[in-house]
C-alpha cells in the first residue's frame, strides 16, 4: 500500500494468491486519495455486475465505517451512486472491462484494475490500455495498480507478465 503513495512510483502491480484481500488494498487506496490527496480515481473490475457489488460491499462500506470518509462522500444523497462518488476535489468512478466506452470518456489520473487476469479482449482492443490510456492528461503523476491472482501462465493478458516487468519485490508473511 506505501507505494501507491510513493510519487516516484508510476505502477503498482500485486500478483497475489486467492482470497488474501487484494480488492480490500485497493479500498484503502481510493480512501486514502478521497482523503488525501483528492484527484479522479477508477477502479476497474472485470464485470459491471463485480463492479456495482465491490462498489456497495467494499467502497460503500468502507466509508460507512470511516468517519473521515463518511464526512467526505455522502454514500446516499443524489450526486452519489454505485458508479459515481463525488467528493471535494475529486470523483470516484466504477468501470468494467467489458465496456470500452467506460474506459474512454474521461481523464483519470489514478486507476486501479482488479483481477485484471480475468478481463478479456474487447471489440475496442484491451480494456487495461484502453484504461491506462485516460491517465495520460496526468502524465508524470499518473498512478495504476493492478492487482490480481494468475491465470493464464505465459498469456499476456495475465497479471504475471506485468509482475516480470517490474522489480519483483516480493513480501513474505508467515502463516499462523
Amino acid at each position: 500500500m506505501d507505494a501507491f503513495s510513493d510519487p516516484d512510483i508510476r505502477e503498482v502491480v500485486f500478483q497475489k494468491s486467492a482470497q488474501v484481500a487484494g480488492s480490500e488494498i485497493l479500498a484503502n487506496v481510493v480512501g486514502y486519495y478521497i482523503e488525501v490527496e483528492p484527484t479522479e480515481i477508477a477502479y476497474v473490475a472485470e464485470k459491471e455486475d463485480k463492479t456495482r457489488a465491490w462498489m456497495v460491499e467494499s467502497f460503500d462500506s468502507m466509508v460507512r465505517a470511516t468517519p473521515s470518509l463518511a464526512a467526505l462522500v455522502k454514500t446516499a444523497d443524489e450526486d452519489n451512486n454505485q458508479r459515481v462518488k463525488r467528493f471535494p476535489g475529486g470523483q470516484f468512478f466504477g468501470f468494467w472491462a467489458t465496456s470500452p466506452a467506460e474506459l474512454s470518456s474521461r481523464p483519470i489520473q489514478v486507476i486501479l484494475f482488479d483481477e485484471k487476469a480475468a478481463y478479456q479482449p474487447t471489440k475496442e482492443g484491451d480494456a487495461v490500455k484502453l484504461g491506462e490510456a485516460r491517465t495520460k492528461t496526468y502524465s508524470g503523476f499518473e498512478k495504476i495498480g493492478k492487482v490480481s491472482t494468475p491465470r493464464n501462465s505465459g498469456n499476456d493478458a495475465d497479471i504475471e507478465a506485468d509482475f516480470l516487468r517490474g522489480d519483483k519485490r516480493q513480501f513474505w508473511v508467515p502463516c499462523p
